[in-house]
């Protein structure tokens, strides 16, 4: 009767397997997941397998947002809408504290980073030769694109955000979080100042600035520069100069300062009054 392997020691085997296979294949110069097609330059594998790899990877991804399971440990999500990842495996991304294997993994990445020197005639991704001049040759930025294109051609139809995969907002193909990021990329320089915006919107309560009209993120919110970008160039990207407001009010305040736009709010409503 044979020994039951503990999930361990099924782990190692698994590993050594897949090493003897493409230590295998690497000699043959064949693709170490079929063994049939020959392998591409500086990979394991031939083109079929890794796009059909990719196509998978993707596939069993977008199931898992679907059920509202974290994608990195698979369990349940408590922050669908925000985040794809639940707020365990969130807090260990920002804190770090994955283990001492994540740690000198990470330690190492950054210390590749430090040393690296870009090679123009080199391309970053499959060390090919590159006709760009740019990180990437033209084969991999056709790749990249077509795999992206086609990520956000299957959550248009599913009718989900087109970044993360999350509930979008009405009348948007964002969710909330890509939607105030989008926002702070325009408004703060940043969309990694998205946070700052979201305080803002809390702090308003939802209500329009000027006219106290209920707002809803992707319908009538805007925000809008007390004083205008035109005029005041050097408060551009300040917190304290931006405000949620309707879009219509957006329109017609224009280049007008929150003073001149109020005041000539009180002329008009003198002029005409109801």
């Amino acid at each position: 009767m044979k020994k039951e392997l503990t999930r361990a020691e099924l782990t190692v085997k698994n590993r050594e397997y897949w090493k003897r296979r493409r230590e295998k294949a690497k000699e043959a110069n064949l693709c170490s997941l079929c063994l049939k097609r020959e392998a591409t330059e500086s990979y394991t594998t031939c083109e079929e397998c890794r796009l059909y790899q990719n196509q998978r990877r993707i596939s069993y991804r977008n199931k898992n947002i679907e059920n509202g399971n974290c994608i990195v440990c698979f369990k349940p999500n408590d922050r669908v809408g925000e985040s794809i990842t639940c707020s365990l495996c969130y807090e260990k991304q920002i804190t770090g504290t994955q283990g001492e294997k994540h740690k000198l993994r990470y330690q190492k990445r950054i210390e590749k980073v430090k040393s690296f020197k870009f090679d123009p005639t080199k391309c970053n991704t499959c060390g090919g030769e590159n006709d760009t001049g740019q990180f990437r040759c033209s084969k991999c930025r056709q790749r990249t694109r077509e795999q992206s294109l086609m990520l956000r051609r299957e959550r248009a139809e599913k009718g989900v955000c087109l970044r993360c995969g999350g509930e979008k907002l009405p009348n948007s193909r964002l969710c909330q979080k890509h939607w105030f990021c989008d926002s702070a990329d325009g408004n703060l320089g940043s969309s990694k100042r998205w946070k700052e915006l979201e305080e803002l919107w809390f702090k308003q309560k939802g209500l329009c600035y000027y006219s106290g009209v209920p707002l809803i993120l992707g319908i009538n919110a805007s925000v809008d520069h007390k004083l205008p970008t035109c005029r005041f160039f050097d408060n551009r990207f300040d917190i304290d100069n931006l405000v949620f407001c309707d879009m219509a009010v957006n329109q017609m305040k224009r280049d007008c300062t929150d003073d001149e736009f109020i005041k000539l709010c009180h002329a008009v409503a003198k002029r005409h009054p109801m």
